[in-house]
């Protein structure tokens, strides 16, 4: 089970990079979503937490790095600051 996982946590990895149609099954080429971008980065960080708690193998270094730029770059780029009326 964990060769699944850890795999799952590679391809979440790479995966927020592409564009997709988000939940809402948007038709057209593609683009970046959030809430694509943040379950991707969930994904990695638990297979590090998994990983780490039960001295599993796996990339945990690179997993970590990635959730890391990940989570920075949700907090800094995916969300507009509102003006008060």
């Amino acid at each position: 089970m964990w060769d699944a996982l850890a795999s799952l946590a590679a391809t979440a990895g790479q995966a927020w990079r592409r564009p997709d149609q988000g939940i809402r099954e948007v038709r057209n080429e593609g683009n970046a979503f959030t809430y694509s971008a943040g379950r991707c980065q969930v994904a990695v960080d638990r297979a590090v937490q998994i990983s780490e708690r039960h001295g599993l193998p796996g990339h945990i270094g690179q997993w970590r790095a990635e959730s890391d730029r990940l989570h920075r770059l949700i907090l800094e780029q995916s969300w507009t600051r509102m003006r008060r009326p």
